[in-house]
């Protein structure tokens, strides 16, 4: 029998795997988890600021500053 997977690891597997894929340049893909991530847990502080980061080097600065914003109103 396999063990159940709770939401918050599975979360947190999806994470990592961003996290993973933006370290190694796979930025369409790091940003892809990040904006899924944020559809379930729209407040995770981490992802705003990472996808954040990934639209700032794009040059969508008015969008980066919103996503920054959005996490220093919730930390």
């Amino acid at each position: 029998a396999r063990a159940a997977v709770s939401p918050t690891s599975q979360f947190q597997h999806l994470f990592e795997q961003a996290l993973e894929c933006h370290r190694s340049g796979n930025v369409e893909k790091a940003e892809a988890a990040y904006r899924k991530l944020l559809q379930y847990y729209p407040d995770h502080t981490p992802s705003l600021v990472n996808l954040g980061v990934i639209l700032k080097n794009r040059g969508q600065y008015e969008a980066a500053i919103a996503l920054y914003r959005r996490a220093q109103a919730l930390d």
